[in-house]
């Protein structure tokens, strides 16, 4: 009898991305193999208390299934959900399967503590995920490794409450209006909008640094052309999706253009929404030297940012150049459907991930404890 691999399928969390990230986490349930796998549905809820969802495979049990409320704990060198019921038993992890989208799950505190527990996960390292989850810092990174970024001026919150006008005339001495302004550190273009005017700057910035500590500023170009495509690690290398060129309502692919609008379509897999409802061309339909420099600068953004796992990269066309724009280190329904155009289902990509994070994990350096004396003479 061959032992199952026991997955802990982690979603939810205090975030703007909640419910996309639960969408996420069931369509892993759905389709995992669970001739290899036996996985545990780890929900955070909007609080960040956790609950094991037991049983579940389909969407309406999300709803339906009993929620145990549950601590992560570490024991005897395993990560362990241990339900907070007397008799309930506690379930030992091999390894977790991260579907957060935004907050502590896909910024790196939850990619922290699992580094704490010397537990396998997917996605993201911890390094990877810190960069990638700020807007600016990414640009930072990118450009210091001739990745080509659009011009921007970073707003800290603190910085623009304290002196609102100088801020605002700092930021046009950089950029000539329109401008496009972005919190930080969210994703699915949560709080993204236009401005033409001054008063519009200064208006939107007010809301932006309620929303996000820090605001990432671009110039708001009239023609372009969006391409994403996703790349994953893997023993052989970096692999690559077909190019998507997604379609757009306006200049911003809004998050009602990624979610709301798209779940109201129906279908996809047993979700009824999700990022692979967005209507898009793929492959795009581009040349085969447009579609070499996006596979090159997402190779060359993948090992800048220090990134492992599967993630998804966005570009803007513009003029005859080519711009990262973001770095997605958990997108939306896991980008499943575009390697799917490529032929891959989405079982095959589970499996994928999962077994690239455990040979990732089998791969660490892992630190030789150094023993010493020093405690001991210090107590005397």
């Amino acid at each position: 009898m061959t032992t199952k691999t026991n997955i802990a399928i982690m979603c939810g969390g205090s975030t703007y991305e909640h419910e996309v990230s639960i969408i996420s986490g069931i369509q892993i349930a759905q389709n995992i193999d669970r001739t290899k796998y036996e996985p545990f549905f780890v929900y955070f809820d909007k609080n960040n208390d956790i609950f094991l969802i037991e049983g579940l495979k389909t969407p309406r049990e999300f709803k339906q299934n009993k929620r145990v409320p549950v601590d992560l704990v570490k024991r005897n060198g395993r990560l362990v959900i241990r339900p907070h019921k007397l008799f309930k038993k506690a379930l030992a992890v091999d390894i977790c399967f991260m579907a957060f989208h935004g907050g502590a799950g896909e910024s790196g505190p939850i990619q922290g503590m699992l580094e704490l527990f010397n537990v396998p996960y997917t996605g993201a390292t911890l390094e990877g995920a810190v960069i990638t989850m700020n807007k600016s810092l990414t640009k930072e990174v990118l450009i210091n490794n001739d990745v080509p970024v659009l011009p921007w001026v970073t707003v800290f919150g603190n910085e623009f409450q304290a002196d609102k006008t100088g801020t605002v005339d700092l930021i046009l001495e950089k950029l000539e209006l329109p401008i496009i302004c972005k919190p930080v550190h969210l994703g699915s273009s949560i709080g993204i909008k236009i401005v033409h005017t001054k008063i519009e700057l200064e208006q939107q910035l007010s809301i932006a640094t309620r929303t996000d500590s820090e605001v990432l500023l671009e110039p708001a170009i009239d023609e372009f052309t969006e391409y994403n495509i996703s790349v994953r690690s893997s023993a052989n290398g970096l692999a690559f999706s077909p190019i998507e060129e997604p379609v757009r309502e306006g200049k911003v692919l809004s998050f009602d253009d990624k979610y709301a609008n798209g779940g109201k379509k129906g279908g996809g897999k047993g979700s009824g929404g999700g990022m692979e409802l967005l209507d898009r061309t793929v492959p795009a339909k581009i040349s085969n030297e447009l579609a070499a420099e996006i596979r090159e600068q997402a190779k060359r953004s993948y090992r800048a940012c220090r990134l492992s796992g599967m993630l998804r990269i966005d570009f803007m066309y513009s003029d005859g150049k080519l711009y990262c724009t973001e770095i997605n280190p958990i997108p939306g329904s896991l980008a499943f459907y575009l390697w799917e155009a490529g032929g891959e289902p989405f079982q095959e990509q589970i499996t994928q991930g999962i077994e690239d994070a455990l040979q990732r994990h089998a791969d660490k350096i892992h630190v030789v404890p150094y023993e010493t004396d020093i405690v001991d003479k210090f107590i005397g």
